[in-house]
């Protein structure tokens, strides 16, 4: 199961690398998406329940079990390996 740690908004995520600006790219050859922030050398993986960038979105250090570490954007309180969740205010 993957680790993940350093969460943060994606707001907050975005100022602290002196960034105006997030997009989610298509790459062309695999059709996957992965993220870039604008005027930085930071990109990273797309949750597959994320369709856009919004400001309730979260961004965490993704450690998987088999493969490379990196940043992913995922919805907040949860992330792809969450199968349920259920909020009480």
């Amino acid at each position: 199961m993957p680790k993940f740690s350093k969460s943060t908004s994606l707001v907050d995520f975005i100022i602290s690398l002196g960034a105006n600006t997030a997009k989610i790219i298509r790459n062309p050859n695999t059709q996957l998406r992965f993220f870039v922030v604008e005027g930085t050398e930071v990109t990273g993986r797309v949750s597959k329940k994320v369709e856009k960038l919004s400001e309730d979105l979260r961004v965490s250090w993704m450690e998987p079990e088999d493969g490379e570490a990196s940043y992913i954007i995922h919805l907040p309180g949860s992330d792809e390996n969450t199968l349920s969740s259920l909020s009480v205010k």
